[in-house]
């Protein structure tokens, strides 16, 4: 009895803290934004219930501080106007970001996205309804591996969408040849070797100690767009253009972030943290001429467009 009362007390202790973590970074932050007219994108599916073969993976341990907003049903959804959408545009390789696991107004204000995934289109499906995979950085993946290590994951998309605390998703569509050479690296041994297991949520990507997904979404994107595959001369590629976001920080998230969860690492920081995110990488991306849109994605199914 004692154990278990102690498991829980402990949990909640950690999840304060780490809420309070989210506040000392995102203290700023807005609520969650409204959304405009113009981010709306992708019509409501006009057929009758969605059949799917997605199961969902339980693998992740690590404590989240959010409950998904979506149902099973509704992540389904989700999922299949998106695919739609990038197949409609003729999307083979995209960088997607989304906030989940967190609420939004966790967030820092110049960060509005906690997850980003490199999405690969993939022969469709039944009917030639277009399938993607998400390929994903995630730590804690699978009841061996502790919540400040990561895994590369593979993913449907409805794997990715499952934990969703906000309906908007960032994309950046590379240019075509630079989609088909992402492709290579991902569907290829040099993909591991662009991945550091040392976990932090605020890695810094100027330090090689530690790698979030979005740090790993940008080696991999260097690693592409420069044709190398040298882990040292992408470094020093990251190094000398890339400008990372940053986020004025204070006592609380130095004191209090480690002592909430190891995944909140900041050895590799100073007093403001640096990290990758879908703003820093859509700058780099534009300025580098590496891009050919960058959009945002909304869709509620649970208030379906009309036609």
């Amino acid at each position: 009895m004692f154990p278990l009362m102690w498991g829980t007390i402990r949990s909640r202790w950690r999840g304060a803290l780490m809420a309070l973590a989210g506040l000392a970074l995102g203290a700023c932050a807005s609520l969650d934004a409204r959304v405009r007219p113009d981010m709306v994108i992708g019509a409501a599916p006009s057929e009758g219930p969605i059949v799917s073969d997605w199961i969902e993976d339980n693998g992740e341990h690590c404590m989240r501080i959010a409950k998904p907003m979506l149902s099973r049903e509704e992540v389904i959804t989700y999922a299949r106007v998106m695919q739609r959408t990038l197949a409609a545009r003729n999307i083979d390789v995209a960088l997607v970001f989304e906030q989940s696991g967190a609420p939004r107004w966790t967030m820092p204000p110049n960060v509005q996205y906690g997850h980003g995934a490199i999405f690969i289109r993939q022969p469709s499906g039944p009917g030639g309804e277009p399938r993607y995979l998400t390929y994903n950085l995630l730590p804690g993946y699978g009841p061996d591996t502790p919540c400040n290590r990561s895994s590369l994951v593979t993913w449907p998309v409805e794997g990715f969408d499952r934990a969703v605390t906000a309906l908007d998703q960032a994309v950046i569509v590379p240019t075509p040849r630079l989609q088909a050479r992402i492709r290579e690296i991902v569907e290829s041994p040099g993909y591991a070797r662009l991945h550091n297991p040392s976990f932090s949520i605020i890695a810094n990507p100027l330090d090689e100690r530690f790698q979030n997904c979005a740090g790993l979404m940008l080696h991999v994107l260097i690693a592409a767009a420069w044709n190398i595959t040298d882990h040292d001369e992408v470094n020093r590629i990251l190094t000398a253009d890339f400008r990372p976001s940053r986020i004025k920080t204070n006592t609380l998230v130095r004191v209090f972030g480690p002592l909430a969860s190891s995944r909140l690492a900041a050895g590799d920081q100073d007093w403001t943290v640096s990290t990758a995110s879908f703003e820093s990488i859509n700058v780099f991306m534009r300025d580098k001429g590496l891009s050919q849109e960058t959009f945002i994605f909304y869709f509620d199914p649970r208030r379906p467009r009309e036609p």
